[in-house]
């Protein structure tokens, strides 16, 4: 909301500080957020086929994996949301 009240006296910090946050905010929503949907649909669309759900060591690795990986998602994702 600063970088955005600078009426009269444009320089170089504001201009550059709004680009870089327009950049970010619109990447956000059209590019990352699709890209972790893909992520997430493919890490349990791989869990779910090789019917993991037996206890097995070789087998469960994988589905260990990929919920890992979601978990870690999930942690990122809320980390980027409370201090961006």
């Amino acid at each position: 909301m600063f970088v955005g009240s600078q009426q009269h006296h444009v320089e170089e910090p504001y201009t550059t500080i709004a680009t870089i946050a327009t950049i970010y905010y619109f990447s956000y929503f059209i590019i990352i957020i699709p890209i972790v949907g893909i992520i997430e649909n493919t890490l349990i669309d791989i869990a779910l086929d090789n019917k993991l759900w037996t206890w097995n060591e070789k087998k469960n690795k994988p589905l260990l994996l990929c919920i890992g990986c979601i978990i870690i998602i999930i942690i990122i994702t809320t980390l980027f949301y409370y201090y961006r």
